[in-house]
């Protein structure tokens, strides 16, 4: 069985080729079957319904996934949950669709380690870091305000670097170990070029 991965896109270009591409998404989950059979269970808005609709072919570009939300504000978001990574060539193939268009994304996979994206600018995605924690999560732009919020938890001072915050969780998690439940995973998203 399959990791889930948890992907957050931003769709920028020209507004009428964004607009073209949510208008797609939207009849997609309008329709009462899928375009292609397949074994999603969301099966209208499997990645290869979009793919087989924009001209490409689900068979020869990997897709393995389905979008589970989307709407159009000022750039269309859409929401995806794929098996064990962002989908990037799905991503290519919908960019390579239409000339100009860049798709940002925010990539979440715990269990594989996997917390990338491609947003250098932080333009949609400024948050670089991700505390996966028992009873909530919480995501930070910086390692000070990480350490500020870790420092409530282990009630002391942590330095604000990533092994110090890491090393102040995981002892505090060790200290309480008799609390079955009680977990915090801190993870830094990779920033990436693609």
């Amino acid at each position: 069985m399959s990791n889930t991965c948890f992907t957050t896109y931003k769709v920028t270009g020209k507004k009428k080729d964004v607009t073209k591409l949510y208008k797609t998404i939207k009849r997609l989950a309008g329709r009462k079957t899928p375009l292609v059979p397949n074994g999603w269970y969301d099966a209208r808005l499997w990645l290869g319904c979009l793919v087989k609709a924009l001209g490409g072919d689900p068979n020869k570009i990997y897709c393995r996934g389905t979008i589970t939300f989307y709407e159009m504000d000022d750039v269309l978001t859409f929401n995806t949950e794929t098996a064990w990574a962002e989908m990037a060539e799905t991503r290519h193939f919908i960019e390579s669709c239409f000339p100009g268009m860049k798709i940002y994304y925010q990539e979440e996979e715990s269990g594989c380690e996997r917390f990338y994206t491609n947003d250098t600018e932080g333009q949609f995605f400024n948050d670089r870091y991700y505390l996966d924690g028992f009873e909530d999560s919480e995501y930070f732009e910086t390692l000070t305000e990480a350490a500020m919020y870790v420092k409530d938890i282990v009630r002391h001072e942590v330095e604000a670097n990533f092994k110090a915050i890491e090393k102040a969780l995981n002892d505090y998690m060790e200290e309480h170990e008799e609390e079955d439940d009680l977990y915090y995973y801190f993870h830094e998203f990779q920033v990436v070029s693609d």
